[in-house]
């Protein structure tokens, strides 16, 4: 058995749970140690019971888990968890050095040769690694022959023993003896080599690296690691921060590069096989330095100007140029053929070379121009938003997924018949006119001077799959309100999906609206009025907190979320209720995802609207908490939730929790250590006690007694 370390955080979920048990069944594991990496943290040190004598000691190192799992159900478990190892974890480094003398090693990086995933946070930890590389494979070469050497000893000496009466009297048998013996030495150094091959290179399958090149040397380091001790593993994230001048510097086979070379000039970048580069260059940087080959994306942007040309991008599937500054010298046709195309910053307005745009894909264009001379036949996705100047009638006419934001200076277009996503966003009086499409998948328009009538509305609703409308949608008779009344969508047939932002609510929502995010602006709204909305969000959009009457008509929510309101009843059969810096006394139960923020958990009388009694700390009680609850949101009762998780909430007693699965305390203040809940798993994160001592460990309980957690964190108090 062998310690693991491992820095997972995964909150519990049905998913998770299921794949718990799966693992357990693959990795011939305890449920509470896989339960326990999954959810990535450590109950204690100092667990000394019977069953934890015979399965798994804990030992707490910052985030890190040490589980006494075999390496063949850790690597089970990090496969289908994507765990990143931090190159410097004690088990890792072990392991590497432990190649050739511990069997099981062996067996775990022939798999993490397959699924592992390494961090290096500098150079200095690549090099650490491969300095235990080599030795590892030193002694994996050495240990063979010096064993074998010891064979031939012992044979030689043995033979030499039964031999010594017929060596004195036949000497020329001598020389034929010693030949033979050199025969099998030599075959010996092919097998030698033979176990050195077979046994595995401590190589992850994937590994991320942040390097700071403060030198040519630097950079040289990197290049020599790279083609060695890395040589077969493909990198996913490279971050090079180039702190110096440059006179070459080569990335290959990596997924993703990000090059910081703000102040350094590099003479010479080569880009080989690599997914996606940003590459952030001096501002007298050229990009003719830059050699790319086999690059699917590079995204260059930089805070000086662009004044060389672009042939170095040409071939580039995908091509994105960022500057802060004018610029008057960018020609685009070198990069004629691309495929994706982003101008999305200032500095691009005097570009030259628009027909690239002719051929393009997907175009992101702002604070640049489109001629009426431009055309975009072949545009699946268009993005467009501050430009200089686009034609009086823009043609789309194969766009399936296009989006107008503020100042797209756009008022006619066309479009695919049949399209996925359109949004428009215009704050202007003159918005984009929306096209005769069949049919759409999905619309959002923020339109606060466009006038939609009913009849229009109906006539979209019917055309989409669901109708998005953000913010000030006005409609004449509506025109001095601050924000429209989500009766506008009145009309909309019932079985229409409409989901209205930033709404006020004056009556009765109309069935049609399936989400609604609402601004409260006066002092009360009825929970009545939206007692049929599936996802609902109510948010006091001013100082002070509006009081919800009939909260109970909120239940029942697949998406429930208040912050800042006055709650005073019991909610209940929500899938997903949040409540942030709320007041009131309220009780819940069935809940299956509930998020608490600023509230005070107390023990109350059941009905959600009793007395109850509070510690205040100082030594004396409160026996009316009423005065409590025009300031905080007191919870009276938890019942039957399955994930349930406080963030600095004050608890002065778990008593109205009952059959909580998963409980998440952050940054909680908690009246003392003897009143958790009996749960499936506790997870505490930065909270403290009311009593003297004041800390409260972190940890992660799985299916412990409220006894036995109670006296583990006592234990770790004491500990410290």
């Amino acid at each position: 058995m062998t310690a693991v370390a491992v820095t997972v955080k995964w909150e519990r979920s049905p998913a998770c749970i299921v794949l718990i048990r799966f693992l357990c069944i693959c990795c011939d594991a305890d449920e509470e140690d896989v339960a326990a990496v999954v959810q990535g943290d450590v109950h204690d040190q100092r667990h000394q019971d019977q069953r934890a004598q015979e399965r798994h000691k804990r030992r707490e190192l910052g985030s890190a888990v040490f589980l006494p799992l075999p390496t063949h159900a850790w690597t089970t478990i990090e496969l289908w968890l994507g765990v990143t190892w931090d190159a410097t974890c004690p088990f890792l480094r072990a392991q590497v050095r432990s190649v050739a003398a511990a069997p099981n090693s062996n067996n775990f990086w022939r798999k993490f040769q397959h699924c592992g995933r390494v961090f290096f946070c500098g150079l200095d930890k690549l090099e650490a690694w491969a300095a235990d590389t080599r030795q590892a494979a030193h002694a994996t070469t050495q240990k063979p022959r010096e064993e074998r050497g010891a064979a031939d000893r012992t044979h030689r000496e043995s033979g030499d023993k039964r031999n010594a009466p017929m060596m004195q009297t036949q000497e020329p048998c001598a020389q034929q003896q010693t030949h033979e013996l050199e025969t099998p030495s030599h075959e010996n150094q092919h097998k030698d080599l033979g176990t050195a091959h077979s046994m595995p290179t401590p190589t992850p399958a994937v590994f991320s690296l942040y390097a700071s090149l403060n030198s040519q040397a630097d950079a040289e380091r990197f290049q020599g690691l790279r083609t060695t001790v890395l040589a077969n593993a493909r990198a996913e994230h490279v971050f090079i921060q180039a702190q110096a001048p440059l006179a070459s510097l080569t990335v290959s086979n990596a997924d993703n590069v990000h090059i910081n070379a703000c102040s350094a000039l590099i003479d010479s970048l080569a880009i080989r096989d690599v997914t996606s580069v940003v590459w952030l260059p001096a501002t007298t940087q050229r990009s003719t330095a830059c050699q790319l080959s086999n690059v699917q994306h590079v995204d260059l942007r930089t805070k000086g100007t662009l004044t060389e040309d672009l042939r170095a991008f040409a071939g580039i599937p995908s091509v994105g140029l960022a500057t802060a500054s004018d610029d008057t010298g960018v020609d685009l046709a070198p990069l004629h053929g691309v495929k994706q195309l982003r101008l999305p910053t200032e500095g691009t307005e005097a570009v030259r070379g628009h027909s690239v745009c002719q051929t393009a894909e997907t175009l992101v264009l702002s604070h640049t121009s489109i001629t009426p001379t431009d055309t975009l036949p072949v545009a699946t996705v268009v993005n467009l938003s501050h430009m200089r100047a686009v034609p009086e009638l823009l043609h789309l006419p194969n766009a399936i997924d296009i989006a107008l934001g503020y100042g797209s200076k756009v008022r006619q277009f066309t479009c695919a018949p049949r399209i996925e996503r359109l949004v428009i966003r215009d704050a202007t009086g003159t918005p984009p006119c929306i096209p005769k499409f069949e049919h759409a998948y999905v619309v959002c328009l923020a339109l606060p001077h466009l006038h939609l009538t009913s009849e229009q509305l109906v006539d979209l609703s019917n055309r989409v799959d669901k109708l998005v409308l953000r913010r000030l949608l006005r409609v004449p008779d509506d025109a001095d309100s601050p924000h429209t009344s989500a009766g506008v969508v009145r009309g909309i047939p019932d079985h229409a999906h409409v989901c209205l932002d930033c709404f006020e609510i004056d009556g009765p929502v109309p069935p049609c609206v399936k989400e609604l995010k609402a601004l409260v602006e006066g002092s009360a709204v009825q929970g009545s009025f939206v007692s049929h909305v599936p996802r609902l969000s109510l948010i006091k959009d001013q100082r002070g907190h509006a009081r919800i009457n009939d909260v109970h008509l909120l239940s029942g929510r697949k998406v429930l979320q208040l912050t800042q309101v006055l709650l005073e009843g019991e909610l209940a059969s929500c899938e997903q209720l949040s409540l942030c810096r709320c007041r009131g006394r309220l009780g819940l139960t069935s809940i299956k995802s509930l998020d608490l923020n600023g509230a005070v958990v107390t023990t109350g009388d059941g009905s959600g609207d009793g007395d109850t009694n509070i510690d205040s700390g100082d030594g004396s009680d409160d026996s009316d908490n009423r005065a409590l609850a025009e300031t905080k949101l007191v919870i009276t009762r938890v019942h039957h939730v399955t994930l349930c998780r406080l963030e600095e909430c004050v608890i002065y007693d778990f008593g109205c929790f009952q059959d909580v699965q998963h409980l998440t305390l952050k940054e909680c203040k908690l009246k003392d250590l003897a009143s958790f809940p009996p749960v499936h798993v506790l997870v505490l994160r930065n909270c403290e006690t009311m009593d003297e001592d004041g800390w409260c460990p972190d940890a992660v309980f799985v299916d412990r007694s409220p006894k036995k957690m109670e006296q583990l964190l006592l234990a770790e108090r004491r500990r410290w």
